[in-house]
């Protein structure tokens, strides 16, 4: 198919036009490879520049991501978060309230050790205790939604580890297993960058912004019950928050 080169429309804009309206009627799926520039070129029969050009704007709107040494791929629809997602009882991210409808945990590994200064202090433990901690990886219709690190006080739940499962809410567990229901969460959002580990779970590039959620939370009596680590990729999901005035 040959773009239009006597119309007022410049080439890269017809050529994004064009690109958009395959995306959006599914000719390129999300998460698809777009063919590669000089493929495009040839097929279009236009230069580079004009390629390059329409796929930058298309990657600015955010219908387009680059991933390092692999390519062009459809960018996921970015979900929109509104705060009271976030469980004011610490009972967790409600996945419900994002667009998806298939909602997936995976366990990435668990383990043990003993706890580091920083832990001690925030679960106020004492030198040499132990700690569990999971890694978990949440899909919504199956695309990588976020990344979360849990960490548990070995000697108030003993027994929790071989518990912690695929599609398994550790929360149920508290509830079920530890008699834990009322809890209290401070939560901080920061930005961080991806390691190659979390580039690989959450596929997007290596040192691709994220949105790091701290995680702290306390049950009925204030004493400490998990710290966790939750990452968002930055240009996938957008926060909102709303207010009555």
């Amino acid at each position: 198919m040959k773009l239009d080169a006597k119309t007022p429309v410049p080439l890269y804009e017809q050529l994004k036009n064009l690109l958009q309206s395959q995306i959006s009627s599914g000719v390129y799926s999300i998460g698809e490879r777009l063919p590669a520039e000089a493929e495009l070129c040839s097929k279009y029969e236009v230069s580079r520049v004009t390629v390059r050009r329409a796929l930058d704007d298309l990657v600015a709107d955010g219908a387009l991501e680059r991933r390092q040494g692999k390519g062009t791929y459809v960018a996921p629809i970015k979900s929109h978060i509104q705060m009271k997602a976030f469980d004011t009882s610490a009972k967790g991210f409600m996945a419900s309230s994002v667009p998806g409808t298939v909602k997936h945990t995976r366990v990435i590994s668990k383990k043990e050790y003993v706890c580091n200064e920083m832990e001690r202090e925030a679960l106020k433990l004492k030198e040499n205790d132990r700690v569990y901690v999971y890694l978990r990886l949440m899909i919504l219709d199956g695309l990588p939604f976020y990344l979360d690190r849990a960490i548990y006080p070995v000697d108030r739940f003993a027994g929790m580890f071989p518990q912690v499962k695929d599609d398994v809410s550790t929360y149920r567990i508290l509830s079920e297993q530890y008699g834990i229901n009322e809890m209290q969460t401070s939560r901080e959002i920061r930005l961080t960058y991806a390691t190659d580990e979390q580039a690989q779970l959450l596929d997007c590039p290596l040192g691709a912004p994220l949105f790091r959620m701290f995680k702290k939370v306390r049950d009925r009596n204030d004493a400490p019950v998990h710290l966790s680590y939750t990452y968002f990729v930055a240009d996938r999901v957008v926060f909102t928050s709303e207010s009555v005035s």
